[in-house]
């Protein structure tokens, strides 16, 4: 017999929906893999490895909320989510594809500088070097393109799901 969920757990699930909750999860629960990921080749010793042991383990607790946050959305009654993969339109998937394109785009060029040894452009800037100040002034212009890129992808996803909205939730449940 399955475990009866618990109050806050059917009030998570009921209003953001399950795909939000396994996003959200995922979040949380990988963050010791990505420390893991980005501190294992500068600080190869026996306490980095724990730290991805730990993020493996923590694989399963991921899996199992997971696994519940769909379980309990079943048998809740319909409802129009934001993030419902199932629910979403194709014009809303198109533009949340975009929006994460942006997000992870954004990830990696912060990830790049916050590994990247900058200490080499300190004597071309220093110097004057109009060739390290347009490398600088490249970089920031991409991250400002990134950024309004990603903002207005958020935008049209979030004008496509109230479009979405407007219809009613029976109409939006998937076939399971």
């Amino acid at each position: 017999m399955a475990k009866q969920a618990t109050p806050f757990e059917l009030a998570v699930v009921e209003r953001y929906g399950a795909t939000a909750v396994a996003a959200v999860a995922s979040l949380l629960f990988l963050l010791p893999l990505a420390a893991w990921a980005g501190a294992v080749d500068l600080y190869p010793n026996p306490a980095v490895w724990a730290t991805g042991a730990v993020g493996l383990v923590l694989i399963v607790p991921w899996f199992l909320i997971t696994r519940r946050a769909f379980g309990l959305q079943a048998h809740l009654p319909a409802r129009v989510h934001r993030f419902e993969w199932r629910q979403m339109s194709r014009s809303e998937k198109a533009w949340a594809a975009r929006f994460l394109l942006g997000a992870v785009a954004i990830l990696g060029w912060v990830n790049g500088a916050a590994t990247v040894d900058l200490a080499a452009l300190g004597p071309g800037l220093a110097a004057g070097r109009a060739s390290v100040y347009a490398f600088v002034a490249g970089a920031l212009l991409l991250l400002a393109a990134l950024v309004v890129f990603t903002a207005w992808c958020w935008r049209r996803n979030r004008t496509a799901f109230l479009r979405r909205s407007d219809q009613p939730a029976e109409a939006l449940r998937s076939s399971s």
